[in-house]
């Protein structure tokens, strides 16, 4: 008689706040059943964050029921609990940095409060035979949409869901094949701080190679390396080979592309990093990223 048996999956949970990043292991378990109690966790702060408060009253939204909804030709569903953008702008936003249909994001909130953030994940089977994304979501508080840093707060939070799709998709959960390119596999600075980990760092450079002109102006969160256009190779890696051949709309050849192949960690825990929205990170991983909220009309710093 023979037995056959199914690998296990090892779930980990990753909580990154602007205070610090929290781990929490979760243990052997299902990976979908962890990222759905993740999910709901992430539910319940963006939800503690939807509040309307205007000069001449305060009105407190429900999450459950924004003022209006639009769900894009990509398949995005928009949700306003504000009244002081339109959908069609935030389509146009979400369209300038660069909106592709095959990245699974699946929902973006523009709140009236709270960070700018984005949430996403992956799992894999402990022996990494088979790898996949979960949907992403993104949640903009409208000063950043009013603001002259609108179009970075959008490319950014893209650029999570954008290269947390790949990761999962082609490269076995693994930040290494990107971070060889980058010239930063086996940097000591990795994860010393939020800015430093990989999460972060792809998404700058998503950012400066394919988001709209403006949000390609602003400085790297971490100063003290090349800007992503002056590293030879990257944009064709990034628009190229970390996609196999499906490069985002702001892709344009600059050359020879770098060689890299994934690697998958011995641990089959793959580096998690987030902005400020909890990742879950897998052989179980979901994960959020936030930006720095500026003020209406003005720029705002990213803290680390």
């Amino acid at each position: 008689m023979s037995t056959s048996t199914t690998p296990k999956k090892k779930t980990v949970l990753v909580l990154d706040t602007p205070e610090g990043m929290r781990i929490v292991k979760v243990g052997a378990a299902r990976s979908r059943i962890a990222f759905r109690l993740a999910m709901l966790v992430v539910g319940a702060l963006i939800a503690a964050t939807v509040f309307v408060s205007r000069p001449g009253g305060q009105q407190e939204v429900s999450a459950a029921v924004p003022l209006s909804m639009y769900t894009t030709p990509e398949g995005v569903v928009i949700n306003l609990y504000v009244s002081t953008v339109t959908t069609q702008q935030v389509y146009n936003y979400l369209l300038a940095a660069g909106l592709q249909a095959n990245v699974k994001l699946t929902r973006v909130d523009i709140v009236d409060t709270g960070m700018s953030m984005s949430s996403y994940g992956g799992s894999c089977n402990t022996d990494l035979t088979s790898c996949w994304a979960y949907n992403g979501a993104i949640q903009i508080p409208d000063d950043n949409v009013l603001s002259s840093t609108v179009n970075y707060s959008f490319a950014h939070e893209y650029g999570h869901v954008w290269s947390n799709f790949y990761r999962w998709t082609y490269w076995k959960g693994s930040w290494d094949a990107y971070l060889q390119a980058r010239g930063l596999l086996g940097d000591s600075r990795l994860n010393s701080t939020k800015c430093w980990q990989p999460a972060e760092l792809i998404a700058e450079d998503y950012r400066q190679l394919f988001g709209a002109a403006e949000a390609r102006t602003k400085a790297l969160c971490v100063r003290d390396i090349p800007a992503a256009s002056a590293v030879a190779g990257l944009r064709d890696f990034l628009g190229m080979t970390w996609t196999r051949g499906t490069p985002p709309p702001g892709y344009s050849s600059s050359g020879s592309l770098p060689t890299a192949t994934p690697t998958a960690t011995s641990t089959l825990v793959p580096t998690v990093t987030r902005t400020s929205t909890p990742t879950v990170t897998s052989t179980a991983t979901l994960g959020t990223s936030s930006s720095p909220t500026p003020s209406k009309g003005k720029g705002g710093k990213r803290t680390q």
